[in-house]
């Protein structure tokens, strides 16, 4: 598989960028640059792509149990293909990053941790679907650690939409969604629609709606926050710092508004950049 890798990548020629990723490793990426203390419970392989890895986790101060939870084998790749509309083709191998055989190594990260947040990509494995509902988020109950979740992506919720069910009724204090994967899992398809339908599953679901900016469930309200319409140069990975920035800022007690507010002025200079980690985005939140 590397070999095959390694002549796609030579395929496209000259303008192709390496980027450490990954959708919850782009939202810890983003809320690390917020102030944030993250830690990144995955797992990698043996080869050149893993040290790649660790070292730009290390470079960027991100804490990591990769070096104790290496399989030997590829770590998982994504080309990204993006079209002059700024939307993206993904084409994914997960090698051995699916490879989760227990949850004891996670124990204490979960346990001492504030949140624990849980990407919804990994429903589609039996293994990590399995380990999370029954190992996983049960050890975090029990330690009141707050549990978030994100809905990834409308089309895996129609292929897996029984197991997303099986999880968010296990209650969550933060669900992140986009209209479209709002509709899918609620079988509806307006504000009022989705309240009633998320309020009884998590204290806070954040909507994020493109241009429209990002709706945000909580006490019996909805929080319109709007955000300023901007040209598409890639989406990569926009949903993903929207997250991680949001979760930073509440994290330091600031208000659903305030917080809101900021992650759509990143996703919108991630939107607005080649890559979901910018350049641009460090810059930006340095000066901020």
């Amino acid at each position: 598989m590397e070999k095959k890798r390694d002549e796609l990548t030579a395929s496209l020629g000259d303008n192709v960028h390496l980027c450490n990723g990954g959708s919850a490793a782009n939202s810890l990426f983003v809320a690390k640059l917020m102030g944030l203390n993250v830690h990144h419970l995955g797992i990698v392989g043996t080869d050149d792509l893993a040290q790649f890895v660790i070292n730009d986790y290390d470079q960027s101060g991100i804490d990591h149990s990769f070096n104790e939870t290496a399989v030997a084998g590829d770590t998982g790749c994504c080309f990204v293909l993006i079209t002059p509309d700024g939307e993206r083709t993904m084409l994914t191998y997960l090698g051995v990053s699916n490879q989760f055989t227990s949850s004891e190594f996670m124990r204490a990260h979960i346990t001492s941790a504030k949140r624990l947040f849980i990407e919804g990509y990994l429903v589609a494995d039996d293994r990590s679907f399995e380990l999370i509902k029954s190992d996983v988020i049960p050890m975090a109950k029990a330690a009141d650690t707050e549990l978030v979740f994100t809905l990834s992506d409308a089309g895996l919720i129609s292929f897996f939409k029984e197991r997303f069910l099986e999880l968010i009724d296990l209650k969550f204090d933060i669900i992140f969604c986009n209209f479209q994967e709002a509709a899918a899992i609620s079988n509806q398809d307006s504000l009022d629609q989705f309240q009633t339908y998320f309020s009884k599953l998590s204290q806070e679901t954040i909507i994020t709606d493109g241009e429209n900016g990002a709706y945000i469930i909580a006490e019996q309200s909805v929080t319109h926050c709007p955000t300023e319409s901007v040209q598409p140069v890639d989406t990569t990975g926009a949903g993903d710092s929207f997250a991680g920035t949001y979760l930073a800022l509440r994290n330091r007690n600031k208000s659903i508004q305030l917080s809101a507010q900021k992650a759509n002025q990143i996703a919108s200079i991630v939107i607005s950049n080649f890559g979901a980690r910018p350049t641009e985005l460090t810059k930006s939140v340095s000066r901020s």
